[in-house]
């Protein structure tokens, strides 16, 4: 198979994709661009301190990856590659917040000790004035 022929063959899977939202064709796709991921990936480790793992990189470098998959829009003639790095990236920085893919709201620690239903004065009132 020749690079033209490999051409072809990934726009016939995304015109296809883009018509059924097939996950098989999605997954054809994550594999075709995975060394894209790979890329973004190893560029963003060499400012980051050895603690981070090139792995946990390209794990959330394929989460950017699958969303730009759904998100991209052939017809609009920009190149897929131009359209998902930036989603990678962000991706992969989302993932390093603080090791945890939970939302931010859901990582924070409450500020009173639980069941409390939070600080209150002696007279039971609360000291915020909320």
């Amino acid at each position: 198979m020749t690079s033209g022929d490999r051409v072809d063959s990934v726009l016939l899977i995304w015109a296809e994709f883009h018509q059924t939202r097939e996950p098989a064709l999605r997954n054809r796709l994550v594999m075709q661009y995975a060394p894209l991921v790979k890329y973004v990936a190893g560029r963003m480790r060499t400012r980051l301190p050895e603690s981070v793992d090139q792995d946990d990189l390209v794990s959330d470098g394929v989460l950017g990856l699958m969303d730009a998959i759904e998100r991209f829009d052939p017809g609009r003639g920009l190149a897929f590659q131009t359209f998902a790095v930036p989603r990678i990236r962000g991706s992969i920085i989302d993932g390093m917040g603080d090791g945890h893919r939970a939302p931010v709201g859901a990582r924070q620690a409450p500020s009173h000790p639980a069941g409390t239903g939070g600080p209150r004065s002696a007279s039971g009132q609360d000291p915020g004035g909320r």
